[in-house]
């Protein structure tokens, strides 16, 4: 005799906490706070800041804090880092373009003014590395050895990799 499948039980399946997310969401939870603190709902424009204003400004100045009025209803004073006197007066000058490209960044009127300060601002890291120079005999050796792979993006890499080991055992990298 079967037993009847309505009354059988069903294997035990335990229910996961947590379903999966995006990083750039679970992110976005961490910082929101802090961001939050410094008056950015967002960090779109901290994200965003070499795309908004163009690169070479982004490389001497930086969004701090972004402060609105008491009622909220107007538009935000945006509280930028510069790295010198130089280029306060430079961002001075550019002040109406920048505000212009920050508020259409965001499809709203969302800064209204820029107040400036002077002092040191995060840089990106450079993602290449400064070229080692071998001597001739290295550089013939390295190539000697990598002569046999057909791979040219392989024996590429195999070379960059053989010039930084062969540079570190310098003390040059």
């Amino acid at each position: 005799m079967t037993p009847d499948p309505k009354y059988t039980k069903k294997p035990y399946k335990p229910k996961r906490a947590q379903k999966s997310q995006l990083l750039s969401r679970m992110v976005e939870k961490i910082v929101k706070p802090v961001f939050g603190k410094r008056g950015f709902s967002n960090a779109a424009i901290i994200t965003n800041w070499a795309e908004i204003v163009g690169p070479e400004l982004a490389r001497f100045s930086a969004p701090e804090k972004l402060t609105f009025s008491r009622d909220g209803s107007s538009g935000g004073i945006l509280h930028l880092k510069t790295i010198t006197g130089g280029m306060a007066t430079e961002i001075q000058h550019l002040e109406p373009i920048i505000i212009e490209r920050i508020n259409r960044h965001f499809g709203y009127k969302a800064v209204v003014g820029l107040r400036l300060s002077q002092g040191p601002i995060p840089q990106e890291e450079s993602t290449t590395a400064p070229e080692i120079k071998l001597s001739q005999e290295q550089e013939l050796a390295l190539n000697e050895s990598l002569k046999n792979i057909e791979d040219e993006e392989i024996r590429l890499t195999l070379a960059r990799l053989g010039k930084s080991i062969v540079g570190r055992n310098r003390g040059e990298s």
